[in-house]
C-alpha cells in the first residue's frame, strides 16, 4: 500500500499508468457515476456513496488488477489486513474475492489525495460516520 502524491519502487506497469491517470483526472468537469475505459488497461470506476461502520463493510482483494483510489470529494478511512482467510468464490468478471478477519490498520483517505493497494492485498473502503464520498477507482491490470 503507497500513499500520496509519488510512488517509489513500484514496477513498470505502474509508472506509466500514473500520467495517464493524472491526466485524466485533471479534465474531469463533472463527476458522474460510471466505469470508463482509460485504455486496454486501465478503467476508472466513479463511486458515490456514505460511508458507514467498519463491520458492515467486507473484506475483498484482487488478483488481476491494481485500485488507486482517488479521493474525488469527501475521506474515508480504508482498513488493511494481511490476517484473513479467504470467505467466498472468486469472481472472475469483477475481479474480487471476499474474506473475514480482523484489522491490522487503516489509512484516511482525504480530498485530492490517492492511495495504491496492491493485488491480493485485502482492504475494506467506505469507513467512516455517515460522511457522503465521491471517489474514482482505478482498475490497473496487472502484467
Amino acid at each position: 500500500m503507497l500513499k500520496g502524491n509519488r510512488i517509489e519502487q513500484i514496477n513498470d506497469e505502474l509508472l506509466e499508468a500514473i500520467p495517464v491517470i493524472t491526466s485524466f483526472i485533471k479534465k474531469i468537469t463533472e463527476f458522474k457515476e460510471q466505469s470508463v475505459i482509460i485504455t486496454e488497461n486501465i478503467t476508472a470506476n466513479f463511486l458515490s456513496y456514505q460511508t458507514g461502520n467498519e463491520h458492515d463493510r467486507v473484506w475483498e482483494a484482487h488478483k488481476l488488477h491494481y485500485d488507486l483510489h482517488y479521493m474525488f470529494e469527501g475521506k474515508e478511512s480504508i482498513v488493511f489486513s494481511s490476517k484473513l482467510s479467504e470467505m467466498g468464490d472468486y469472481y472472475l468478471e469483477e475481479d474480487y474475492y471476499l474474506l473475514q478477519g480482523l484489522s491490522e490498520y487503516s489509512e484516511k483517505l482525504l480530498t485530492g489525495q490517492w492511495l495504491f493497494i496492491d493485488t491480493e492485498e485485502a482492504h475494506r473502503t467506505g469507513i467512516g460516520n455517515g460522511e457522503q464520498v465521491k471517489k474514482i477507482v482505478f482498475k490497473i491490470r496487472k502484467a
